[in-house]
């Protein structure tokens, strides 16, 4: 099963929920444990710039068997939260399976979903999408996870979360439940085991051996019991005020003169060293281009505080993991897979039946 999704610094993709339909855009959070949208219910600031699911409205909502609760989101504080069981597809009204079969026959899935109904703060209202749909790292009985929910069902055969980007295009693609073959050089795969971080249980955490920028490694503490956890459900590196000082002062001050964090001019980006982490032996070079981001007519550096975060790990969004091939695999333990992407300027096609709604959200089977 196959999501594509639009790149911009956030991996989601456009999905519709309840019966009928609702449309609602979610990431695709390897950064929690947590299924969640936000409830039309909600009337905070941070809320009321999302679209909220109005349960009122859905016919194959059912309420689950447990009672209304506060959910801890780390360093982004707390959501108040209602659990319900409801189904999510894709538009029913604007496609239609190419043998006329109703699409919900093989792309509905019941899944355990939290609805917000009360969260605040700036974290949560500058997110692009209105809910996450939760990749976690440990197992879930509940299936509160989109995979484990999958399998479950018997759509697909593993835990496996894959993704893809194209930079050219602008464009990327989620595979759950398989890995694709023709999306990244076989010579370059690593298997890296995860290293669970006993704050942090549900996140992917590898260990990162060095950090290093123009060459010369930052003193962050890298090395054994170093974590470097892969978010697919932030945009950036983020870490606790001292590892990201460091990572920030060795930038700018790797240059003739103090190099700034804001640029006004692309043409500025060449000045800047490259990056280099070091995970299970193998560099992953980040180039000036990648680990700045447009906001308008400026460029920002990629690397922000988050409190909240251990002074042994650092964060790494889709600053990083849009430069690999990559996939989150769990069995009995997690597994996650990185490998350099095979470059493509063409559009997608993995062939079979598929189907496109009015949010370019597609889904191939």
């Amino acid at each position: 099963l196959t999501l594509f999704w639009f790149t911009d610094f956030q991996t989601h993709f456009y999905s519709l929920s309840g019966t009928p339909a609702q449309p609602l855009k979610f990431m695709i959070d390897t950064g929690t444990k947590n299924t969640w949208v936000t409830s039309s219910t909600c009337a905070t600031d941070a809320c009321l710039v999302h679209t909220g699911f109005d349960k009122q409205k859905s016919s194959s909502l059912t309420p689950a068997d447990k009672p209304p609760n506060k959910v801890d989101f780390g360093p982004w504080g707390e959501m108040e939260v209602d659990y319900v069981h409801d189904i999510s597809h894709l538009d029913l009204e604007s496609e239609k399976r190419l043998d006329q079969r109703p699409l919900t026959e093989l792309c509905t899935q019941e899944i355990l979903i939290m609805l917000a109904t009360n969260y605040s703060g700036e974290q949560f209202k500058n997110l692009l999408a209105d809910g996450g749909m939760a990749i976690p790292s440990e197992f879930d009985e509940k299936a509160t996870a989109l995979p484990h929910a999958l399998k479950n069902g018997g759509i697909t055969k593993f835990e496996v979360c894959s993704f893809y980007t194209d930079p050219v295009m602008g464009t990327g693609v989620c595979r759950m439940g398989a890995l694709d073959i023709n999306r990244f050089d076989e010579n370059t795969v690593q298997w890296i085991e995860t290293k669970p971080n006993s704050d942090f249980s549900y996140l992917w955490c590898v260990e990162l051996d060095e950090f290093t920028c123009n060459g010369s490694v930052v003193d962050i503490g890298t090395g054994k019991g170093f974590n470097l956890a892969l978010d697919t459900g932030s945009s950036f590196f983020k870490g606790s005020n001292d590892v990201i000082t460091k990572i920030t002062n060795a930038i700018e001050g790797s240059g003739l003169q103090r190099l700034s964090r804001v640029l006004h001019s692309k043409e500025d980006l060449h000045k800047y060293p490259t990056l280099e982490l070091n995970i299970a032996g193998t560099n992953y070079e980040l180039t000036p281009e990648q680990y700045f981001f447009k906001v308008g007519n400026r460029w920002e550096l990629g690397f922000q505080v988050m409190n909240g975060l251990p002074p042994d790990m650092l964060l790494a969004g889709s600053i990083f993991l849009d430069t690999v091939y990559c996939a989150f695999i769990r069995e009995e333990e997690g597994v996650v897979l990185l490998a350099q992407p095979k470059s493509t300027s063409q559009s997608f096609n993995i062939g079979g039946t598929n189907w496109i709604n009015s949010y370019d959200s597609k889904l191939y089977i």
